[in-house]
């Protein structure tokens, strides 16, 4: 039984080796615009757009060079924690305490980009030089071989916005903004309150809208008291439409009747689960500090 056990683990692994290489063997594309298409040409390299393997695939493609980076000091380090390259698919950012640093970065992804032949959009690339005096930056400038790189106040990664203050003020606007706009985008596509049991609406919110508009909350910090006092208004708006409830009902009133806590509590709470998920790490990705 052992034996054959071990045939049909190879037999799957040759299989599965055996379909990525036909994959992309004898690729070719076309380009289609306004109704015309045009002849088919040959694709030489790079995944599939859109493939559920297309991401992992890369990550073994570009791994080499993220190694790199870490053993190269030139980044950001905690403790023992190599932090200079975070990556996600082909969304790469950079991390160092210096220019230099970021400099000698930047040239280390160029030349493995010209070694396996593909190429950095400078003009999609930003810097954020963070809290660091506002004078003295016009001289700075990063390049990426001979284009150059904008430095900016603020940059998107992944949909979570940073800033050169490292603030979470544009932050919490923003998830203002989805808390209403999802929940009553919901609401007038059919699922209304008026016609939901309000736990269902409850269930509906805190599967859908929360996560939507708290994501990356688990990382905010120095919040001010008023930019969670307008989260919190946002939170209570969307509790009380779908209890339909008038606008001037106890705030108590509107969280008990329906088991919610404040939106302080459930973004503590999401913080909690992070720092347990980050606690069962295993033992090579946790800091030692000592």
């Amino acid at each position: 039984m052992l034996a054959i056990i071990r045939h049909r683990f190879t037999y799957a692994y040759d299989t599965s080796s055996i379909a990525i290489t036909e994959m992309y063997k004898n690729v070719t594309s076309s380009v289609r615009y306004t109704g015309l298409t045009s002849e088919s040409f040959p694709i030489q390299q790079g995944t599939r757009q859109g493939g559920k393997s297309s991401p992992l695939l890369y990550l073994l493609y570009v791994n080499e060079l993220i190694k790199e980076l870490e053993s190269s000091r030139l980044g950001m380090c905690m403790f023992n924690v190599d932090l200079c390259s975070p990556t996600v698919a082909d969304e790469m950012v950079l991390v160092s305490f210096s220019k230099s640093g970021l400099d000698q970065m930047l040239a280390l992804c160029y030349n493995y980009a010209m070694k396996w032949r593909f190429e950095y959009n400078a003009a999609k690339c930003a810097v954020v030089i963070c809290n660091s005096p506002d004078k003295g930056h016009s001289e700075h400038s990063f390049h990426m071989d001979q284009q150059q790189i904008e430095i900016v106040d603020q940059y998107t990664h992944l949909g979570f916005t940073c800033d050169k203050y490292v603030s979470t003020h544009l932050l919490i606007q923003e998830a203002c903004r989805r808390l209403r706009g999802t929940f009553l985008s919901i609401c007038n596509i059919g699922i209304h309150p008026e016609n939901l049991n309000p736990l269902t609406s409850r269930t509906i919110y805190k599967s859908v809208v929360i996560p939507k508009a708290l994501y990356g909350c688990e990382m905010w910090s120095n919040s001010s008291n008023t930019d969670i006092a307008k989260l919190e208004r946002a939170h209570r708006f969307c509790l009380k439409y779908m209890q339909r409830l008038s606008p001037n009902t106890s705030n108590l009133f509107t969280h008990s009747i329906i088991n919610m806590g404040s939106i302080q509590s459930i973004i503590d709470y999401r913080k909690v689960q992070f720092y347990g998920q980050l606690c069962r790490l295993p033992f090579q990705y946790l800091a030692i500090i000592g």
